[in-house]
């Protein structure tokens, strides 16, 4: 009879203590997708927010003429021109120097260069640099922040009726702070 009552009671203490039902489970999966959701609209909404993902806008086309830019690249690496880029001043200046196989400079040349980050494409800005100084192009840009920057320079014969550059640099700009 002991045995039984102590049996009984210990049934009741198990009753009246809290459990998991299927509710609790089911709550419990909705929250966990809810914040897994919710975590990720917002760390998608940052990616789409700060980088539109095009990089080129014709791609494809550039694609195409892949070939051709091979061939490009090496009559460039024949010639033996070569560049030096620097940022900085006050104002804010973009020098680039041309030099030719000899280290002579070049003149007359038609430069342009386009300056971003290498992430975004918020801040990138179109300059055309105008010769300051035998081989020597410049221009004034708006205040650079510090940090990393990709400048693409283009350098062409100023008569040039063609869009195709002669001279084609992608250079990195670290900017102290």
């Amino acid at each position: 009879m002991r045995n039984a009552v102590g049996t009984a009671a210990a049934g009741q203490q198990r009753r009246g203590a809290w459990a998991i039902t299927g509710w609790h489970v089911l709550f419990g999966m909705l929250a966990f997708f809810a914040v897994t959701t919710g975590v990720n609209a917002i760390m998608i909404y940052q990616a789409v927010r700060t980088f539109g993902g095009v990089e080129t806008a014709d791609a494809y086309r550039l694609g195409l003429a892949y070939n051709r830019r091979i061939a490009e690249g090496e009559q460039q690496a024949q010639s033996g021109w070569s560049d030096r880029i620097e940022v900085g001043g006050t104002p804010a200046r973009v020098r680039v120097s041309m030099l030719g196989q000899g280290g002579e400079p070049l003149r007359g040349l038609a430069v342009k260069a386009r300056i971003g980050r290498p992430a975004s494409n918020r801040d990138d800005m179109n300059i055309t640099l105008a010769e300051i100084e035998p081989g020597i192009y410049a221009s004034p840009v708006a205040a650079l922040s510090a940090g990393t920057w990709i400048a693409d320079i283009t350098a062409s014969a100023s008569g040039a009726a063609s869009e195709t550059g002669v001279y084609r640099a992608r250079r990195r700009i670290w900017l102290k702070p």
